[in-house]
């Protein structure tokens, strides 16, 4: 069995970065290994403990020392490899599905061929489900409970969904899936060592540019003690705003 993980940071974290204004700025210091990448990475180990296999970890992460950090941890929870992806930004909407291919493709042309593809937070990129549509493998996200024979749970509003998920597979989480396990200080010492493998995709496509436009909008005031028609003249510039139809 050959599982690969797509390591990410915990961006949750409110140490992760602030927001100053307009500016955010990151604190990459203080990115770790999300959480739920902890717990599926905890659920891979006991998949390879049941049925043998290996587990890569795969990173996509732009900060260079936050990238070996997430990786380490990676390393010293059971990953077998650790390799982390520079050339383009997976959260630029423009670069992403770019990347992806190039990565894909790269693969391919390795002889990487995995059965299962575990992230454990994606909830601000579309990543995972492009990921699935280039391997042509079965995509399963949101998934809130997974054993070791693959039968999943999909929470719903009002109940759940239950099945057997089919392999190859690239899956996603919405909780922790596993409690989600500490490293030893020693497999963080050994990791901490351990060879990272670095994989440069040059990207074509040109980053993209957040543009923010600052309109003032006319203040009006509405007298409903003055003014008899002030309702029917409220309701007149909420229509015109699209705030009512």
């Amino acid at each position: 069995m050959k599982i690969a993980l797509i390591a990410r940071a915990a961006w949750a974290d409110p140490q992760a970065y602030t927001v100053d204004k307009q500016r955010v700025i990151v604190k990459p210091e203080n990115l770790f290994l999300s959480l739920a990448d902890r717990a599926v990475l905890t659920f891979a180990q006991q998949v390879v403990h049941t049925r043998g296999g290996t587990i890569d970890a795969y990173t996509f992460e732009p900060d260079a020392a936050a990238a070996d950090r997430i990786l380490h941890e990676a390393l010293a929870l059971g990953a077998t490899t650790a390799t982390k992806i520079v050339g383009g930004d997976l959260a630029d909407p423009l670069q992403q599905r770019e990347l992806i291919q190039r990565f894909v493709q790269r693969l391919i042309k390795q002889g990487q061929h995995y059965d299962l593809w575990l992230t454990g937070d994606t909830a601000d990129s579309g990543f995972a489900a492009i990921l699935a549509q280039e391997l042509a493998a079965y995509y399963y996200e949101h998934v809130t409970a997974l054993d070791s024979a693959f039968n999943f749970e999909i929470g719903l509003a009002k109940g759940k969904l239950l099945g057997q998920c089919q392999l190859p597979a690239v899956i996603t989480t919405d909780d922790l899936i596993q409690v989600p396990e500490l490293a030893t200080f020693a497999a963080l010492k050994t990791a901490m060592v351990a060879p990272i493998t670095t994989i440069d995709l040059p990207i074509k496509s040109k980053p993209s540019t957040l543009v923010a436009t600052q309109e003032q909008t006319d203040k009006v005031i509405f007298n409903l003690a003055q003014e008899p028609d002030a309702t029917a003249k409220l309701v007149a510039k909420l229509k015109q705003d699209g705030i009512l139809r």
